[in-house]
């Protein structure tokens, strides 16, 4: 793929990319509090949903907000406090809400020393799905919804399916196993920073990365949600400012130094920007 991504680069510079970009204020965060951080906002519908973090005392405060994309009152949907203050002492790192997925009626948020949390689009629910004591010990670094399961990746090298009805957790992949029973058990440990739901091909879509350095860079892995069988789909090197990707209907997007958009049924590949 990077062959095909280095040979448009020349015919990409002679031409700069116009891209007028309109800012909007929805919301201001700070209406609920001091010094608070907007995490993991995901759109959905008319709206655009997010965590927002805050310390209160000596606890922390995650609240789950719904706001209309074309302006308005936010609305509070939710409520989860951390018996540990969120401040300076994590030099503003968020290690407290590490990941989110929605679908069509659900916010799921992967809340620490609590587990994952449910909570509802359009009316005040929640409930916890995976309590943290069912979960092995680490950060989980993504959740992704595909095929009716909800699909968790611990940074480490673990990569989790917790069934929806009853929050039951089964082990997919790892690094640490005795029997090889899949592609990636048993690499040196890895990281799963993204996972995208592919529904029209039925699978799943695995960024991994090596924790240290092996050469391998970040990989793409895809996932049967019918068989549950791990394959590797494409190499991309080494990742140097941080790698992003979103998927819309056939086509992946992806961006590091460079940014393209790659059509997962033609399989052609449009450099955008580099």
């Amino acid at each position: 793929m990077f062959a095909r991504l280095e040979a448009k680069l020349p015919e990409l510079r002679k031409k700069p990319i116009a891209s007028p970009v309109e800012l909007k204020k929805l919301f201001d965060a700070s209406e609920l509090g001091d010094r608070p951080l907007v995490l993991h906002p995901i759109v959905h519908g008319e709206r655009v949903y997010a965590i927002v973090l805050r310390a209160v005392g000596d606890t922390s405060v995650v609240q789950f907000v719904g706001v209309p994309l074309a302006g308005g009152e936010h609305e509070v949907l939710g409520k989860v406090t951390i018996p540990e203050r969120f401040g300076s002492t994590h030099a503003g790192q968020n290690t407290f809400v590490t990941a989110a997925c929605t679908d069509r009626n659900s916010y799921f948020a992967a809340i620490r020393g609590v587990g994952i949390v449910e909570f509802g689009l359009r009316a005040q629910r929640q409930s916890i799905l995976v309590r943290g004591e069912w979960l092995p010990t680490g950060v989980i670094g993504s959740l992704a919804l595909a095929g009716g399961q909800l699909y968790v990746g611990m940074n480490g090298g673990k990569l989790l399916r917790a069934k929806m009805m009853t929050g039951q957790v089964d082990t997919l992949a790892s690094t640490n196993v005795n029997v090889v029973k899949s592609a990636l058990d048993d690499r040196p440990p890895f990281d799963l920073p993204i996972m995208l739901a592919d529904d029209a091909r039925n699978r799943l879509l695995i960024i991994v990365q090596d924790r240290h350095d092996t050469g391998r860079g970040a990989e793409i892995w895809q996932l049967s949600t019918k068989t549950h069988e791990l394959s590797l789909l494409q190499t991309l090197g080494r990742i140097q400012l941080g790698l992003t990707a979103s998927l819309q209907d056939d086509v992946l997007t992806l961006s590091d130094t460079w940014f393209l958009r790659w059509n997962l049924k033609s399989d052609d590949i449009t450099v955008v920007a580099s």
